[in-house]
């Protein structure tokens, strides 16, 4: 899940991804996961495997928001394709409220929505040409009446990833998503655009970490601009660990997020490597 609070942001929903996966000495694919940055890879899950990505987030922005266990569940089902399900966890915020604001808005809990997807490799990089991938999905109004959007929300993103060198990755994405009046600014469905950059490093046989930059821009609302940092652990070469925090440079975003988390890999029919 993303480091910023998923309930907030259905495009965050799906986690976050590392542009950079650490090189384990075992000769299986590197576990490229979709977290602890907001950056989607471009890659695709190994047909046959399932890949989960778990994790807790606290937000501080006015009102505190904390989020546990936001996740994501990744199957391969082609070399090309993987089937995406996410859940944004038990959702807890409490602060004071603005004048004339709803009670719910400022102190509330509850399980949060659901989100359905798949992720589709178009171009896979050759070179200089880098990993192409669109990510198409909808969330599911499931969570509590507090916390739940209340709304089918579609969001479309584009994913573009590829190698500087081995030890240095980037990622791009761009995206759109209609939001429903219980998440987005006004009082009737809305547009919402997004979008991120990411810097990946392989620091060792096992350590990662990135360098992030991502904003969105609500219909009708000032931009949020935000960057983080944080780092990844290869504990085997099917389970990782992860850590981050990230600050925001305006007015609207949050003071500061952190966040944590898991992230494993298992292979449906009994194979050992991917």
């Amino acid at each position: 899940m993303a480091a910023l609070c998923a309930a907030a942001s259905p495009h965050l929903l799906s986690g976050q991804a590392t542009a950079v996966a650490p090189r384990s000495a075992d000769a299986v694919a590197e576990l490229v996961t979709d977290r602890p940055d907001v950056t989607e890879s471009a890659s695709i899950v190994p047909p046959g495997w399932l890949q989960a990505e778990a994790g807790v987030s606290h937000e501080e922005a006015g009102i505190r928001t904390f989020a546990v266990p936001g996740t994501l569940v990744r199957i391969g089902v082609a070399p090309w394709v993987e089937m995406r399900l996410g859940w944004s966890g038990l959702i807890d915020r409490e602060g004071d409220c603005a004048p004339g604001a709803a009670a719910a808005a400022c102190e509330t809990s509850g399980a949060g929505d659901a989100e359905a997807g798949v992720k589709v490799l178009l171009v896979e990089r050759a070179g200089a040409r880098p990993d192409f991938a669109l990510i198409p999905s909808v969330s599911l109004p499931l969570g509590d009446e507090d916390v739940t959007s209340d709304g089918l929300d579609p969001s479309l993103t584009a994913a573009v990833a590829n190698d500087v060198s081995s030890a240095v990755g980037w990622g791009v994405n761009a995206g759109v998503a209609s939001v429903s009046p219980g998440r987005g600014p006004i009082d009737e469905r809305s547009a919402l655009a997004f979008w991120s950059g990411s810097l990946g490093f392989d620091l060792g046989e096992r350590l990662g970490s990135f360098l992030e930059y991502f904003g969105e821009a609500p219909e009708g609302e000032p931009a949020l601009h935000a960057v983080d940092t944080g780092f990844t652990w290869l504990v085997t070469p099917h389970v990782q660990l992860d850590a981050s925090a990230g600050v925001g440079l305006t007015d609207r975003s949050p003071d500061l997020f952190i966040g944590a988390g898991l992230a494993f890999r298992a292979d449906l029919f009994g194979r050992e490597e991917p």
